[in-house]
């Protein structure tokens, strides 16, 4: 188990900085101005799906939850959506006319951090059944 968090947060560590560092790069060349902070969205998004993996892993270990590990993971999907939606909505969800652009940048951290966080999980639900 605690081999499993150090390697989920060891990758999500480093997916957040090197995603980051790039993502800020490209905008800043292309001179692409957003109206809102990237850091913040980064943050929650890695925060959340570590968190999401870890709990996932730890319900490997009751026999009741094992079979309902996909069911549950979609309903996370659904949770982070809203959470994302709550803790953002004055500095992204309340912003007016949100351009393609911004959009799109937004959708960048979520796809990748969705991308790992589902790697992880597919890895713990084959495991459960072997």
């Amino acid at each position: 188990m605690i081999k499993s968090i150090v390697v989920y947060a060891v990758s999500f560590l480093l997916l957040f900085v090197v995603s980051l560092f790039l993502h800020q790069f490209i905008l800043d060349t292309q001179s692409i101005s957003l109206r809102f902070k990237l850091i913040p969205v980064y943050v929650f998004f890695v925060l959340v799906s570590f968190f999401i993996c870890i709990v996932f892993k730890s319900f490997t270990f009751f026999e009741k939850t094992k079979e309902q590990l996909g069911f549950l993971y979609l309903f996370t999907l659904f949770i982070k959506i809203i959470l994302f939606s709550i803790i953002f909505y004055k500095p992204i969800v309340a912003l007016q006319d949100i351009s393609k652009i911004e959009s799109f940048n937004l959708l960048i951290p979520l796809f990748l951090f969705l991308a790992l966080e589902v790697t992880f999980i597919a890895a713990i639900l084959n495991q459960k059944t072997s």
